[in-house]
């Protein structure tokens, strides 16, 4: 899995800067805007490959800690009997 978000991160990082080049080389507004947002994209999926693993882990503690919650609130209350 570190090795698949590695290469994300990677390839994000490659768009970014391949947006970035090839922006600064046009005069044309529509393809600087065009390459803008393929540079945009580019730190975004760089920015998820990076982080990726730290959400994933982030989301499995954030569920064991809602199921430890949950069977706290559900505890049989013992010789307590409601007549």
């Amino acid at each position: 899995m570190r090795k698949f978000l590695a290469l994300v991160a990677l390839l994000g990082a490659f768009s970014a800067f391949y947006g970035v080049a090839m922006g600064i080389t046009q005069s044309r507004p529509k393809v600087v805007l065009a390459y803008s947002t393929v540079s945009q994209m580019g730190f975004v999926v760089a920015v998820i490959g990076e982080r990726a693993e730290r959400l994933l882990d982030q989301i499995a503690v954030g569920a064991m800690q809602l199921d430890a919650i949950d069977s706290v609130g559900h505890r049989d209350p013992g010789g307590v009997r409601a007549v």
